[in-house]
């Protein structure tokens, strides 16, 4: 099982403030898949991973409507931290695996 195969419970810090989302991630043969879910939006993923970074790409819901999103991090242990590239810019993200 890779590293990044989980659940995440992750923190989008945006310009318009810090966003609450969990993050499911599954990897076979290189291929990531999984979903983005906020409390109003649940959007599928795909990308691709190694053992501890992933980038993949999805839609996230902002006060002005779905925006396409590539988001790319790293793994280590428990901790999530990656970046989203938004068409308005970057949003860091943190998280921890939920146990």
């Amino acid at each position: 099982m890779s590293n990044i195969t989980g659940k995440f419970n992750i923190i989008i810090h945006s310009p318009v403030g810090k966003r609450e989302a969990t993050l499911t991630l599954s990897v076979t043969g290189g291929i990531l898949t999984g979903e983005l879910s906020t409390d109003k939006h649940t959007a599928p993923l795909e990308g691709s991973a190694t053992e501890t970074t992933f980038e993949f790409k999805t839609k996230v819901p902002t006060p002005m409507g779905q925006m396409k999103a590539v988001i790319t991090g790293t793994i280590e242990g428990d901790e999530l931290t990656g970046n989203a590239k938004l068409p308005l810019g970057q949003s860091k993200i943190t998280g921890q695996r939920e146990v």
